[in-house]
């Protein structure tokens, strides 16, 4: 499965907290400015689960308060030589997939974290989680599973599968792909069915709002476009104020986090996307009228009853 490039800084889905480069490894920012940077003592995978910041060292798995940056519980040691992690959807989120030489399902329950192995075919690898469900793709098929088992898959995907994510209050997952001269955004119910499709250029880097259900997408030509993932459409392209390096928004999409080649000497950017995207605000707003767009109905979440996609992902 061929990836957009994953990302060295990490942002909450509240919009809060960054980790992001310093001269000596990483730093947590509040981004309210409300408390002093810190350095972080890790040289591993950072990420946010919810309301904690989890740093995955080699096979070491640490939670931490990003207030404090005290342990929330012991480490624990992964036995599946863990790679990476996704985190599960939501800035409530209680659940993550450790990705190794197999995959585990993390799930904090009641304060303690139950680890459990996911069988899955290989290479599978998960691209996006939501509570008890995580969706993984292999042999061009993406497939829905809970502790159950399979609840649907798509027939064959067009093109590779880039980067996924839940959104819209988990009604939705959208899914990246990449096709011969540009990408593709297919936006599923969650019960797999196709919504909508579109054409975006070729990404370098990819964010989600995912309860606002905007993308944000760095292309090959450095342009940053906005992507309505729930009318279908590329709201405005804009050139950004810095050569972007790495990109993070907010679940709702109130502030983007752009960081440059050089991060560590303090080339990080943090805006209002609406300011970013004043010109197109008004046609925008004049697109999305209810007179101009009828909006795609989205079925609440039915696949837990085993629901099969109707249609496929080509």
């Amino acid at each position: 499965m061929e990836a957009v490039r994953r990302s060295s800084i990490a942002l909450s889905r509240s919009g809060r907290w960054a980790v992001l480069p310093a001269n000596d490894g990483l730093e947590l920012v509040d981004l309210l400015g409300t408390a002093a940077r810190r350095q972080l003592a890790a040289t591993g995978e950072v990420c946010f689960v919810g309301s904690e910041l989890w740093v995955l060292d080699r096979a070491r798995l640490e939670r931490l308060s990003p207030d404090t940056l005290e342990h929330v519980a012991p480490p624990i040691q992964l036995d599946n030589s863990p790679r990476t992690i996704v985190p599960g959807y939501s800035a409530t989120a209680c659940s993550a997939v450790a990705i190794g030489e197999t995959s585990l399902r993390l799930a904090v329950v009641a304060g303690r974290l139950v680890v459990e192995r996911l069988s899955l075919a290989w290479p599978e690898p998960v691209v996006a989680v939501s509570g008890h469900r995580v969706f993984a793709y292999g042999a061009n098929v993406l497939r829905a599973l809970d502790r159950r088992g399979e609840a649907w898959r798509t027939k064959k995907v067009t093109g590779e599968v880039l980067a996924a994510s839940v959104v819209l209050g988990g009604r939705a997952i959208v899914v990246l792909s990449r096709g011969a001269d540009a990408d593709a955004c297919r936006v599923l119910r969650a019960t797999g069915e196709l919504i909508h499709s579109l054409d975006v250029p070729k990404v370098e880097r990819w964010a989600v709002a995912e309860e606002l259900g905007h993308a944000f997408a760095i292309g090959v030509d450095g342009q940053l476009s906005r992507v309505d993932l729930r009318y279908g459409r590329v709201i405005g392209t804009v050139a950004p104020p810095i050569a972007v390096h790495e990109v993070a928004v907010d679940q709702d999409g109130r502030h983007l986090l752009l960081v440059g080649a050089n991060a560590a000497d303090g080339e990080v950017l943090h805006l209002v996307v609406s300011g970013l995207f004043h010109a197109h605000v008004d046609e925008a707003a004049d697109a999305l009228s209810p007179e101009s767009v009828r909006r795609p109905h989205l079925v609440r979440d039915d696949a837990a009853a085993g629901e099969a996609p109707a249609d496929s992902v080509a």
